[in-house]
């Protein structure tokens, strides 16, 4: 089994330069400095298939470094990519001055908006794990550390067990999942219970398991949050034949590979029974007075 909840912290480490290497922008013109790396805010994002491409080690990802406050006065002062092995460039400096720079950092797309940045990932034709790191407080002109969280759910394995005495067959397990919204980086970072997305959209309905005893491996990329799981089977006993169609609620949660055990409750066979007594033999006198 894969471990939960994996974190990837990445160590960037900025290199000095010259004034002379410095390109002036509008913005900030007197840049001398170090390197930055990191990248995203609010996460416009969908995934989620069977096609699990789990990120352990990173060799490129996006950062927008922002300034101000966000939703209010925030600007973007670069959105770039870096890339590296131990140390993570992407050609950008840090200013003279204590700036307050703002890094949001994933290995998805990142795009500023007014009320913080998105970053968008589509279900058809992105099935990755999706990781996201942020960080508010950088020291100004100094190594800083990026741990990038997963930012999705997965469910794991499912185990079905059936009911003492009873076969079962005709199992499905199956999960509609939210397969897309808008993950905010900085309401969800330190949250698990998908209280940092909106804006879900739902998928088809998956098979998570279709047979008990065995766990089922899955590898199911969604948005986390509450779900319903529909359990569709049908119980024998002897003569007894029933079909159920039931649910369960279940929370999902994010950065976690959510395993599943569903026991199936027994059916409504009852047993034919008899109490029996057998009377004792009794004595019945018989007196004969009259021979023929």
């Amino acid at each position: 089994m894969k471990p939960s909840g994996l974190l990837i912290a990445i160590t960037l480490t900025f290199a000095a330069i010259s004034c002379g290497e410095i390109v002036p922008d509008t913005e900030y013109p007197e840049k001398c400095g170090s390197l930055i790396s990191f990248t995203g805010n609010m996460i416009e994002a969908g995934v989620y298939s069977k096609s699990t491409d789990e990120v352990k080690t990173l060799s490129q990802f996006n950062v927008l470094c922002v300034t101000g406050e966000t939703g209010i006065s925030e600007k973007t002062v670069f959105n770039a990519s870096f890339s590296g092995t131990t140390k993570y460039t992407g050609g950008q400096f840090w200013p003279n001055t204590d700036l307050k720079y703002k890094f949001y950092a994933s290995n998805a797309a990142i795009t500023a908006k007014p009320a913080g940045p998105v970053l968008a990932a589509t279900a058809a034709v992105n099935t990755k794990d999706v990781v996201a790191a942020v960080c508010t407080e950088p020291v100004y002109k100094s190594v800083n550390s990026l741990e990038f969280k997963h930012i999705f759910a997965q469910v794991g394995l499912c185990k079905v067990l059936s009911p003492k005495d009873y076969t079962v067959t005709g199992l499905s397990v199956s999960i509609v999942p939210k397969v897309s919204g808008v993950y905010s980086l900085l309401a969800g970072k330190d949250k698990s219970d998908g209280s940092g997305w909106s804006s879900t959209k739902t998928g088809e309905a998956v098979i998570i398991a279709s047979a008990t005893g065995s766990e089922t491996s899955n590898g199911l990329y969604l948005v986390p949050g509450d779900y319903e799981l529909t359990v569709a089977y049908t119980l024998s006993r002897g003569a007894y034949t029933q079909q159920f169609n039931k649910t369960a609620k279940v929370s999902l949660m994010g950065g976690k590979i959510n395993d599943l055990t569903v026991n199936l409750p027994a059916g409504n066979a009852i047993d034919l029974e008899f109490a029996i007594t057998i009377s004792e033999w009794t004595s019945n006198p018989i007196t004969i007075d009259e021979l023929i």
